[in-house]
């Protein structure tokens, strides 16, 4: 039997047409090198750290309101209210052979200051371009919906200017 997990997104988004991301800051242990040629023995393997960039999420349990579970949970993770939440759109992505991701992408604003408890973590506010969203290290999936988003985005600002 294949068992559901979900989770919701929620893409804040500033004035300046700016979308909040968490950046989080990970140790990986690789070897270092001196030159191309030659590599260090593996008791000069030292940590380096590797940046992934994440639109904020949650997990939603069964019973949960999707809306809801978002307001509590970037209340809690980056201490302020989310101020209005739309409905984006609904990915589904296979996990495993037998687990399968719904994920429920919302956008809107937040009032107060975001800010992170984690010290291996911190936001930022990214332009809402396709070209900034491809320098960043995203996962594939979230990559797939922050180009969906930007032309969602662009689209909703040509239906205001007719």
């Amino acid at each position: 039997m294949i068992k559901l997990v979900n989770t919701a997104g929620f893409i804040a988004i500033n004035q300046e047409n700016k979308i909040l991301l968490v950046r989080q800051c990970k140790g990986e242990k690789e070897q270092t090198t001196k030159d191309d040629n030659l590599i260090l023995p593996k008791k000069d393997i030292e940590e380096v750290a590797i940046e992934e960039w994440l639109i904020p999420f949650c997990a939603i349990d069964d019973d949960e309101n999707p809306r809801d579970a978002l307001k509590k949970e970037i209340k809690k993770c980056l201490s302020c209210d989310v101020e209005d939440c739309n409905y984006f759109n609904l990915y589904f992505y296979n996990i495993s052979d037998s687990f399968i991701k719904k994920v429920s992408y919302f956008y809107g604003t937040i009032s107060g200051e975001a800010k992170v408890k984690d010290s291996s973590s911190n936001i930022e506010w990214i332009s809402l371009e396709k070209s900034e969203i491809a320098k960043l290290n995203l996962t594939p999936e979230q990559k797939e919906v922050l180009n969906d988003f930007i032309d969602f985005h662009q689209d909703k600002f040509l239906e205001k200017m007719d």
